[in-house]
């Protein structure tokens, strides 16, 4: 029945006729477009007497087979926003959830959201905001424990927001979206490697001569 059913819903071509200087393509079109058209669906033959597929089943409409099924305290209809390409990820989620609330649902029905991005964002601006808070203070503590000069200390951890700041400037002037990936790799380690390394090497040097940081009396004389 499934391949009397399949044979007899499919289009075809059938060539073309050349006629007066013209070419007309012939196309058998063999769809079917109705419950009628299903039902009237020849199956066999019995000498000469068709046997159509209302015959032998009742042909009506029903839902289509279920490829599968959203599961959330149960069986539930999931929806999902997809954010263009260069849009603000946490103003986009705003907007939806604005739209959610203007919604007038029937009764009984709810809808509850089950994946937020908007939390991890706000996790990743946190987690920045408190990364460096903690870096710059325990740079400036370890390198005046170590080092024993609070300016030494102060450059150093200063490097912090100037590298973010270039950082920053450097995407606007881009175009570079300051968006999860791009905040989740700095890495302030990094940041401050360069500089504690220079630092640590300028007071070294200055103390092997016996020199101060900031010269309390500082003369110049030129002469030629």
């Amino acid at each position: 029945m499934a391949i009397r059913v399949a044979e007899n819903n499919t289009n075809f071509g059938g060539g073309y006729i050349e006629h007066a200087y013209e070419q007309y393509t012939l196309r058998g079109l063999g769809r079917t477009t109705s419950v009628g058209d299903i039902g009237n669906i020849v199956l066999l033959a019995n000498q000469g007497t068709p046997v159509m597929l209302h015959d032998v089943a009742q042909v009506t409409i029903g839902p289509a087979p279920r490829q599968g099924a959203v599961l959330r305290n149960g069986e539930a209809i999931s929806g999902m926003v997809i954010m263009l390409k260069g849009e603000n990820g946490k103003h986009v989620i705003e907007l939806v959830k604005q739209k959610i609330a203007s919604l007038h649902l029937p009764a009984g029905v709810t809808l509850k959201p089950f994946y937020d991005q908007s939390t991890v964002i706000d996790g990743t601006i946190r987690t920045v905001e408190h990364n460096l808070f903690e870096g710059f203070i325990l740079v400036t503590v370890v390198l005046l424990l170590f080092l024993g000069s609070f300016r030494a200390a102060l450059v150093t951890a200063s490097i912090i927001p100037l590298a973010l700041l270039f950082s920053f400037l450097g995407m606007k002037f881009f175009g570079i979206s300051a968006n999860l990936m791009s905040l989740g790799a700095i890495d302030f380690g990094m940041i401050v490697d360069g500089a504690v390394v220079m630092i640590e090497n300028s007071v070294h040097r200055m103390q092997e001569h016996g020199e101060e940081e900031v010269p309390d009396n500082f003369d110049c004389h030129c002469g030629s």
